[in-house]
């Protein structure tokens, strides 16, 4: 059922940057999938959700820019979505600090199948001038990676400095993931060992 703020679901989380810190950027995921299955009646209302900001006291609808579907295969029994949108222009650019809310994610939970997982990540690009310089790039995508497979995906790109040490850190936005199984996501260079 509904909860008293008219929502099926939510969640929240905190962002915590030095208080000289500016975003420059927020981009909004959210998805969920359903294994096991080629049910996708499920997926409706999958294109947008409900957005709180730090000190707000209502939800913003927030709707998304792109949407990508996956429909089960012989190769992947699953079936689900990934949501986007920017939205820098909902935050507070300077303070920026505080409890993010997300609800209404679109899930298959009355489907009464197992194998189900949702989520949402806000993905923040900040300066801080008491830090190292730094080259970000956000890369957009979707791939579905099954079960002891390997995806290969090509980045491009960055700006290093002509001299001294070169660093990288890598994130990436992934749903799914079982209590009591040994899920992993690793990255590697092309001549690396997997999982270094």
């Amino acid at each position: 059922g509904l909860s008293a703020n008219s929502t099926f679901n939510s969640s929240s989380a905190d962002l915590s940057l030095n208080s000289c810190s500016e975003i420059l950027w927020a981009g909004l995921y959210w998805g969920s999938t359903l294994g096991g299955s080629s049910d996708n009646s499920w997926r409706t209302g999958h294109t947008s959700v409900l957005f709180k900001i730090p000190g707000a006291a209502s939800y913003t609808t927030v709707t998304s820019s792109q949407t990508d579907l996956h429909d089960s295969s012989a190769a992947n029994n699953h079936t689900g979505y990934q949501s986007f949108a920017d939205v820098t222009s909902l935050i507070n650019a300077t303070n920026g600090i505080g409890t993010y809310t997300i609800a209404n994610v679109c899930s298959p939970v009355s489907t009464g199948k197992n194998n189900q997982a949702a989520g949402w990540a806000l993905v923040i690009v900040y300066r801080d001038p008491t830090t190292i310089p730094r080259n970000l790039v956000v890369f957009d995508g979707f791939e579905i990676v099954s079960v002891n497979t390997q995806k290969d995906i090509p980045i491009a790109g960055f700006l290093t400095p002509l001299i001294g040490p070169v660093s990288c850190e890598l994130g990436a936005v992934c749903y799914d993931g079982d209590r009591v199984s040994a899920d992993g996501w690793f990255f590697k260079q092309d001549s690396a060992v997997a999982g270094t």
